[in-house]
Order: structure tokens, then sequence, then C-alpha cells
């Protein structure tokens, strides 16, 4: 059934824009624009603005990072923050609250879907027509696969059987007509969806992937997030033969070198959101959340001045520092700080490393992560195979300046999961891997333990939109 993207256009209220003048839009069909996508560069050019929406602070340059680690338990409060009090303390209304600006991006690859095989090219041509497309795909598939897990849980972890995942929306926004007040699909139905934008992509893209690797999507990212995809359906088999092709193209490797370079320099990334200096993030970036920047005075017990912009609000939970074992590569991207009179621990995984403040290089797929998927699947198989998943880990391990593990087979299974913690912390992760585990998310004091039955465990829909779509139905609790 043919949907449109009420949703999207709807988002007006964020321009504020009222409901009476949005009805006043003309349907974009009508629109000159429209011109330019009978063209590849005009195709093109709305696809990079896609890429551009990603970066905002509610997608991918912040929130979408940032609040999966506060919603958790890696993060702490420093003393006097307040920007994701909510989040720390996980009330209702806190969560991954992307429902508007990913329907907006999504907008915008439906575009480009529907009028790129239209476009006539030349033979030389029909490979940039692909790219486009396959790149469309790829940003929809995420974009879809980011919403199912804020507003739904996942297959095998119903709560009460609530089975509604969010309205799947593939064709481009015509009129304001009956259609464009879409129900929500089941979740089955949405992962159906998303499977089937990143195998096309893939599909597209291979072999045909640019030179623009890894800030735009390519074969790789699209089956690296297609293992990502399997891991949270349990669709194990699937999750390691994907991470396996990723892994074997050695396009990148896991990286031996200076950790911080997996940051500054993106030798791990599968696909990363790349900032351009005119696109500087400044207070509303990453690193203005995490920390600011060290003017080198050190104390007896190593805690260091902040300097310059920023908040420096989340701080790292003791309980995630207990986790690293000594020599651990990965505490070089953690300092200590004094806020105010305080003594913290920062992150600085976003440290303005291009040299301004707020720009930040956000690597969305890394290559261990798909080491690190490989071992967790591996051990999920019908018989498991041990023997991968150990290697797997001590690849990471041995990259990180650490031994092989000691875990026993009995035991691998934590180990698999405590290195994907310590490995991917504060890259917006840690949340989704509780919730997908049906575990209960444990807080330090003053915040309180956050059963997986509990409704705040997914966001609600936005009032806004329940206001306006009577077809939808909020989780419950909302």
């Amino acid at each position: 059934m043919k949907k449109n993207i009420y949703i999207c256009i709807l988002a007006a209220f964020a321009f504020n824009v009222s409901c009476e003048s949005l009805l006043e839009i003309n349907p974009k069909d009508s629109l000159p624009g429209d011109k330019a996508l009978a063209t590849l560069g005009g195709n093109e050019s709305l696809l990079l603005g896609a890429y551009d929406m990603m970066q905002g602070t509610a997608l991918y340059g912040r929130n979408m990072i940032c609040t999966p680690e506060i919603l958790a338990d890696n993060c702490g409060m420093a003393q006097g923050g307040y920007m994701f009090r909510p989040e720390y303390r996980n009330t209702m209304g806190s969560g991954c609250n992307i429902w508007t600006a990913a329907y907006r991006v999504i907008a915008v690859t439906n575009d480009v879907v529907a009028a790129i095989d239209k476009v006539n090219v030349e033979t030389t041509q029909e490979g940039t027509r692909d790219k486009i497309k396959g790149e469309a795909l790829f940003i929809r598939g995420l974009l879809y696969f980011d919403l199912l897990r804020s507003y739904a849980r996942e297959p095998g972890r119903l709560v009460n059987n609530f089975d509604l995942g969010v309205p799947i929306i593939t064709e481009p926004f015509v009129s304001m007509g009956p259609d464009a007040y879409p129900s929500r699909d089941n979740v089955s139905a949405v992962w159906v969806q998303i499977e089937k934008d990143l195998n096309t992509a893939f599909g597209l893209l291979q072999g045909n992937d640019g030179s623009n690797f890894p800030q735009r999507a390519t074969s790789y990212a699209a089956k690296a997030l297609l293992a990502r995809v399997y891991l949270y359906q349990s669709k194990w088999q699937d999750a390691v033969s994907a991470a396996t092709w990723v892994i074997d193209q050695k396009k990148p490797v896991i990286y031996t070198g200076d950790y911080k370079e997996l940051y500054t320099k993106g030798v791990e990334s599968v696909f990363e959101i790349r900032f351009a200096t005119s696109k500087a993030l400044g207070s509303g970036s990453l690193h203005a959340m995490y920390g600011t920047v060290d003017d080198g005075f050190r104390d007896e017990d190593g805690y260091g001045n902040g300097k310059g912009s920023g908040e420096g609000e989340l701080i790292i939970a003791d309980n995630l520092l207990a986790q690293f074992e000594p020599g651990d590569k990965r505490l070089n991207m953690m300092r200590k700080a004094y806020f105010g009179s305080n003594k913290v621990w920062w992150n600085t995984k976003f440290n303005s490393w291009q040299g301004l403040f707020g720009q930040d290089n956000i690597p969305m797929i890394r290559i261990s992560e798909m080491h690190l998927i490989r071992a967790e699947a591996s051990l999920n198989l019908s018989t498991p195979d041990f023997t991968t998943a150990r290697n797997d880990i001590d690849a990471l391990r041995a990259a990180r300046n650490l031994g092989a593990t000691t875990a026993n087979n009995g035991v691998l299974a934590a180990a698999v999961q405590k290195e994907r913690r310590l490995e991917l912390c504060f890259e917006g992760h840690r949340f989704f891997d509780l919730k997908r585990l049906g575990l209960d998310i444990t807080k330090e004091a003053p915040s309180v333990t956050l059963p997986y039955t509990d409704f705040k465990v997914v966001a609600g829909i936005p009032q806004t939109e329940m206001d306006v779509n009577k077809n939808l139905v909020n989780n419950p609790g909302y």
C-alpha cells in the first residue's frame, strides 16, 4: 500500500510552521524543483542534502550517538549537568527521540529512489545512476533501523506481545489525501523493509563504490549494516556471513597502531559522518557534551584542568572504568579532569581532532564491530563456533595491547559482551545492546535500575504526530 510522507512534511513544526499553513504547500509533483530530479546531478545534490541532514544534532551529529550511552550505564552526569538529565534518570519522555528528524531524511531518499530510474542516461552513466540509488537506499535502511530500535522492541523480546513498529513510507509525498496518515506497520514488516533496502543497496554498490570511502555509503557499509541488522534479529548465521564478507575485504582491518587514529584519521571506519569546517557543530557537538580541551596541567593524581568551550557534563561512569584492564590502549581516550572542584573522567573520542571546536568525524560503523558481531553470532549458532569467537576477540584484544582472553567456553559469551562494551563505548551502542538482549539497565546513584519490561525502554511517538494522525497508536505507557 502506498504511504505518503505526511510525517516529514508535518515536521515543519520544527520551523514554526502551523498545520494550517502546512496544508497549503503545493504537492511535490507541481514544484519547479522537481525538474532537478530529472537529472543525475539534481539527484546527486538531493542525496548530498540527505547526508547533510544526518549531521544534525538530533541525529548522528550528537544525540543518536550520546543518548544511548547516557540512557544506559556508560555515562555519569557531572555536578550541575542539565541537558541530558532526563535521559540520565530515564524519566518519561526521555529516549532516542528521532522521529521527526529521521522521517525528514527518509523523505529525501524516497524522492531520489523514485526519480533516479526515470533519468535518461548514457551507458557510461549507468554506474553513477546505480551508485546514487544505492546510497539513497542505504541511508533509508539506516534510518528505518534506528527508528525501529528506538520505538519498538526486537523480535523475541516483545513485552505483552505489543508488536507495532513504525510506518513504512517508501513513496514521495504527493498530496494531503487519505494515504497521508499512515498507521504503524508491525515489527517484522519493518525488518523486512530494512533488509530489502540494504540488500538492494549492496547489489547496486558492489564494485561501484566510487572514491568517497568511508564518508559515503558503499557496498562495505551496506553489508556491514546488514550484519548489525541480522544481529538484532538473532539471525545468527546471516550475521556471521555478512560480517565475514566485510572482514574478508580487508578494507579496513583492525588497527594495531595509535588508538586515537581511529577517530583522528578514521582508520577503522567502514562508514562515518564527516564534517567540513563550515559544518562544525560547536557547542552542539559531541565534543561539547563529553569534555573540553586540555591545557596540559596535571596534579599529583593525574587530574588536569579543562578549558575552552563546551558543557562537559557527560562523564565516564565508574562501573565502566572498572572494566578496563591495565595497559588497555582504549584508556588513552579517557582523561582525568577537574569539572569545577569535582574530579571526573572525560571521554575524548570526539575531541575536535580536526582542529576546530565541534568538528568531529563520527565513526558510524567500524571494522572492530564486525569482529564483535561475528564473535557473538558464532556463539549462538546451533553448534557454537568457539574457535571463531575466541579468535575474533583475541585479535581485537591484541590490537588494544592486551593478552588473549582467559575465559573458558562457558563464559566466553560474557567476555564477548564485555569487549563489545569497552570497544564501542560512547559510539551509540550501549543502550541498544542492553535492550536487544532483554537486560535491565543498572545505573549508578542517584539514577535507578530500569527493568527491561519498563515502558520507558522504548520512546514515545511525539505528541505533535499523535495529534495530527489519528491512525497512529502510541507505545504503551505514553
